[in-house]
């Protein structure tokens, strides 16, 4: 006599969220790189010129191109990025403070964030005078 196991009850998988942190919809986000504020300002055209379709063969294009520019034709790009990174830096100051007024512990709870204490933020002269003007 054969007897048969029958299906297997399918187990659930645990959530991949579960295991990290919530992020806190109300952060700030990350700066844009000066790659990246060049790439939205040229992919388009890249792909037009080049014939290319898939976003993979963009990126490469659009990658040799970005390393073969010069260091001139790049500057607009990384003077924009840098103070990008200064606003992000008084957003995330700001943010933080927000935080710690209304209080760590429901940030916590909720999942985010894991207090890795106190950053200091640094801002070069010449961006916060270019944010002036």
């Amino acid at each position: 006599e054969v007897k048969t196991l029958g299906k297997r009850r399918r187990e659930p998988k645990p959530d991949k969220d579960a295991k990290r942190a919530r992020k806190d919809p109300n952060a700030p986000k990350k700066p844009v790189t000066p790659y990246f504020a060049w790439l939205a300002d040229n992919r388009k055209e890249l792909a037009e010129k080049y014939k290319l379709v898939r976003v993979a063969e963009v990126m490469k294009k659009a990658a040799e191109v970005w390393n073969g520019l010069a260091a001139e034709d790049k500057a607009p790009y990384e003077e924009t990025a840098e103070v990008a990174r200064a606003q992000y830096g008084f957003d995330l100051a700001a943010y933080k403070a927000s935080v710690a007024a209304t209080g760590r512990a429901a940030a916590e709870e909720k999942g985010m964030g894991q207090g890795r204490g106190e950053e200091v933020l640094v801002i070069p002269k010449k961006v916060l005078d270019k944010a002036d003007k």
